[in-house]
């Protein structure tokens, strides 16, 4: 379990509960509706984050007591569970009342995903003291849905004690009478659900019509807001009644009234999708490419007129990163620089509008390497995709709660953007001619590729990749012979056929322009190409050193002073570090393990640098792991001794005060000890 998730199951299961009596009302009252009603939709997205959750967090502080503002502000981001710093917030607002036991209640309804168990302690606890607070049922209802959790006996119960003390209570979908008396937009996206459980019911047409158009000319009467959710309640009602007029209707008012509104966006893509069907499944694989491209020009145009349209932005952003990768050119136009500057900046002011698996950044980051442009930007957009990819598990679904398979697949879901930033960083390294740093990384990748006989599909892909990496910092330090010898490795498993296809080209442009300005010629590239059957592991060459290290001077966390003349006469391993980031964390294990081990040797030593923005971060997070190798907290004296390469870094220093290229580290003992052994032949000078 991570640090935090225990550090929340203490906190929850230790908190006193109060034996004051709670008293919650079963329903908002008006002032509350019109509070809640002021804020933007939420939905909305074309509405930055701050004017619709931020409005409803203002609200939140400014009515600490108001159990349905409380409410409201959590379930405008408690979905989300990514984002983290309005989780954070929500959390420190209700620590600073902890006997309060319904600041204890909205914790443990904000941590229902992450902290379950504890959280459901939590509200047991608050129903045995508290028989009279009704609403811990609602949630322990819930909480009986979640994943590995389906205790279907425990609902019955806490729904007949919540039905007993609340039966019209305030967002209990299909209550009709609860949600006409208090006819608030709201409630909006509850009609559709009450008028599907109606017509499941068996309900007469006829009555459901008169219900239903009833419903409609409540929420025309309401003051117009071009809320998104209302296309999906008109469609909804169009469908049941059978009348497309209803949703014409609609259009008119949006047309007239909000025709820059995402609202109205729906109604153009339902216009598109109309008229551009999907493909047979027998349709030959053109018709569905001839559908994607036509489609993409039709988003370009969308986007254009509404900027702030999350899902084609999203869309259109991933469909780059293959297309300049693929490119024989590796051109990025300058309309798709735009697209990724409205991209960038979309996700900032609406980061609840959709999600990525690997940040927008760290694919913004790839699609500058690929296409040779803005690198300058890159490594801050690397550093921001590993932080906010820290911020995207925080609050995640429990481990606890998924089956070992499960389990397994998130945990590589996970891993995903260190693996995409490290791929980034090394063609990054390529793209700004660094070769000496790049080479590190690449060996290490495909050491720990290993060499499996068969290799799975997914090895074989990885394998040729990091060779052709290989190749190409090869290329830059003027190595002819190893490039060719890893161009053609990176090719093994390949056949003629294979090799000849259109397919392919984009893949093997690049080594059979090589091969053939090397002496070799058209009429033999294929034979060259496929005469590798194996591919062997990689050896890495002897320890090289790249360049002088600049004099500094300062003092570790400890107190310890350092300087270059600190580093002479030793080889000295150095990492670089954040608290941040998952990666390097992941390596401080391995790092303590070999600081531990050779702490008194006279001939070698460990030293870190925490590149955070204050002491306290790396403090605390040293001490709450129980690491004692030293760590110098200075970002600008880590950019000095090595020009940005992304985290996690290391390097070797040897007792003349030059530094390696970039090195890759595993934690594992194995990998302790070879590093041992490395500094050891160093420090002798016996390589």
């Amino acid at each position: 379990m991570p640090s935090h998730m225990r550090c929340i199951l203490i906190l929850l299961l230790t908190l006193p509960l109060s034996a004051q009596e709670i008293s919650v009302r079963c329903e908002p009252t008006p002032e509350t509706l019109h509070l809640l009603e002021a804020v933007p939709p939420l939905r909305d997205f074309a509405i930055p984050y701050e004017q619709r959750v931020g409005a409803l967090r203002e609200l939140a502080a400014s009515h600490p007591n108001d159990f349905f503002i409380q409410r409201a502000y959590q379930d405008s981001f408690r979905q989300r569970r990514d984002l983290a710093d309005e989780f954070d917030r929500a959390l420190a607002m209700y620590r600073a009342r902890p006997n309060d036991p319904l600041s204890q209640y909205y914790e443990a309804r904000l941590l229902m995903w992450s902290a379950p168990q504890p959280s459901k302690a939590t509200l047991t606890e608050l129903i045995r003291r508290h028989p009279e607070f009704v609403w811990p049922h609602r949630d322990l209802m819930e909480w009986a849905f979640l994943p590995g959790r389906r205790a279907d006996t425990e609902i019955p119960a806490h729904a007949k004690a919540f039905q007993e003390g609340c039966a019209e209570a305030f967002g209990m979908a299909g209550s009709r009478p609860g949600v006409g008396r208090r006819n608030t937009p709201l409630e909006l996206s509850l009609w559709p659900g009450i008028w599907g459980d109606e017509e499941k019911a068996g309900a007469a047409p006829e009555i459901l019509a008169t219900q239903i158009r009833a419903d409609l000319k409540r929420i025309e009467a309401w003051p117009f807001r071009a809320n998104p959710n209302l296309y999906w309640v008109y469609e909804q009602a169009a469908r049941i009644l059978k009348d497309p007029d209803v949703l014409k209707a609609l259009r008119a008012r949006v047309e007239r009234e909000a025709p820059n509104s995402l609202l109205a966006l729906s109604f153009v893509q339902d216009d598109w999708e109309k008229a551009n069907p999907v493909p047979d499944r027998n349709a030959p694989q053109s018709a569905w490419r001839q559908r994607d491209d036509k489609q993409a020009r039709a988003m370009r145009e969308w986007v254009r007129r509404w900027p702030n349209a999350w899902m084609p932005l999203a869309q259109l952003f991933m469909k780059l990163n293959p297309k300049v990768r693929m490119a024989a050119a590796a051109a990025v136009s300058d309309d798709d620089l735009k697209l990724i500057d409205q991209m960038l900046l979309v996700n900032r002011t609406s980061p609840d509008g959709g999600g990525f698996s690997v940040p927008a950044e760290t694919e913004a980051a790839g699609i500058y390497v690929a296409g040779k442009v803005r690198l300058d930007r890159v490594p801050a957009l690397l550093d921001a995709g590993l932080r906010n990819v820290e911020k995207m598990h925080k609050y995640d679904l429990s481990m606890d709660l998924l089956p070992g398979e499960m389990r397994a697949r998130a945990e590589e879901e996970r891993a995903d953007t260190a693996k995409r930033t490290e791929e980034i960083r090394v063609d990054y390294l390529l793209a700004i001619n660094r070769p000496e740093d790049a080479r590190g990384l690449i060996e290490q990748s495909l050491a720990e590729l290993g060499n499996p006989a068969p290799p799975t599909r997914e090895q074989s892909r990885n394998r040729t990749d990091w060779l052709r990496r290989l190749a190409q910092a090869d290329r830059q330090q003027g190595r002819a012979e190893d490039a060719l010898k890893d161009y053609q490795a990176s090719m093994a498993g390949w056949n003629k056929m294979s090799l000849a296809s259109p397919g392919a080209q984009p893949m093997v442009a690049e080594a059979k322009s090589y091969y053939l300005t090397h002496g070799g010629t058209e009429d033999k590239w294929l034979d060259w190409a496929t005469s590798v059957s194996n591919v062997p592991v990689h050896e890495s060459d002897s320890t090289a050193f790249v360049k002088e290290l600049s004099d500094f001077s300062t003092t570790d966390l400890a107190g310890h002073a350092w300087q270059l003349g600190s580093l002479k006469g030793k080889a000295t391993f150095v990492n670089f570090w954040a608290t941040w980031c998952g990666p390097c964390r992941g390596e401080h294990p391995g790092v303590q393990e070999l600081y531990d081990r050779i702490k008194d040797r006279a001939d070698m030593q460990v030293l870190t640098f925490s590149v955070d923005d204050d002491d306290a971060a790396a403090r605390r997070y040293m001490k709450e792991k129980g690491y004692t190798f030293p760590v110098i907290r200075s970002p600008g004296i880590a950019d000095k001794l090595f020009p940005w390469a992304g985290l996690p870094t290391n390097f070797i220093v040897n007792p003349q005060g030059m530094r390696t290229g970039l090195r890759g580290f595993s934690p594992d003992s194995a990998s302790v000890n070879a590093m041992i052994e490395e500094l050891r032949k160093i420090a002798k000078d016996e390589q």
